[in-house]
């Protein structure tokens, strides 16, 4: 099997350099609708975030999401 396409919050704060509630945060910012949040999946009760979202934030600060940057 390949790498996983979707991973844990606690894993894409990681890899961003971010803290764990700020990821939750800004998951739940996204959920809402709102502008700024870290687009995410939810599967039951977890949320995930797709590794291509990771990869397009690169070294870009977490901020405002712009799917078409």
């Amino acid at each position: 099997m390949g790498e996983a396409l979707l991973v844990s919050v606690e894993d894409a704060a990681r890899r961003l350099g971010i803290g764990r509630t700020l990821a939750y945060a800004l998951c739940h910012q996204f959920e809402a609708g709102l502008p700024g949040g870290l687009p995410c999946v939810r599967l039951g009760r977890r949320l995930l975030v797709p590794v291509r979202t990771i990869e397009e934030l690169g070294g870009r600060s977490v901020g405002p999401y712009d799917p078409a940057a």
